[in-house]
């Protein structure tokens, strides 16, 4: 293992506070662009925060899933390939997780507000589908976008 190397553990804590981060700054984002004033944007979050359906706290929490699945992944290639540098296959799966984040939660949050109606069917399965069935395999395709990566800038 390289010194400089990543440690999985802290690429799960990253992805934790990314998860939890990204649904309310899309949500806010949207907002202000949707025509609502800050403190409109402000009340709506906290609003959004206490309601029982969308709750952006457990979206936030549905974006751990693929971390986790990045993170036995890591361990995975750790274990059977111990010279690879993890941080870029890391960077590589992370960054397809957030970014598949911020589309579901932009698509659905662009429909919501500023009425703060919840869209028709099929509208807030992005929500779902997103971080629990895209985001995963996504950041599998990234980490070999890392792999692949690591190993041109490894040979000589």
């Amino acid at each position: 293992m390289r010194t400089n190397d990543v440690q999985v553990r802290h690429v799960l804590l990253i992805g934790l506070l990314a998860s939890l981060a990204v649904p309310p700054v899309v949500f806010a984002v949207t907002g202000l662009i949707s025509g609502l004033s800050p403190f409109e944007t402000a009340s709506a979050l906290v609003a959004q925060y206490a309601t029982s359906r969308l709750n952006l706290f457990i979206m936030g929490a549905l974006g751990i899933i693929p971390f986790g699945v990045l993170g036995i992944a890591l361990v995975l290639v750790r274990r059977f390939s111990p010279g690879t540098l993890l941080s870029r296959l890391a960077l590589g799966g992370g960054l397809c997780i957030v970014a598949t984040m911020v589309w579901a939660h932009w698509t659905y949050w662009r429909l919501f507000l500023p009425e703060r109606v919840a869209p028709m069917w099929p509208h807030g399965l992005e929500l779902l589908i997103g971080p629990v069935f895209f985001a995963p395999v996504l950041a599998l395709g990234g980490l070999v976008i890392g792999w692949i990566s690591e190993r041109t800038a490894a040979s000589p």
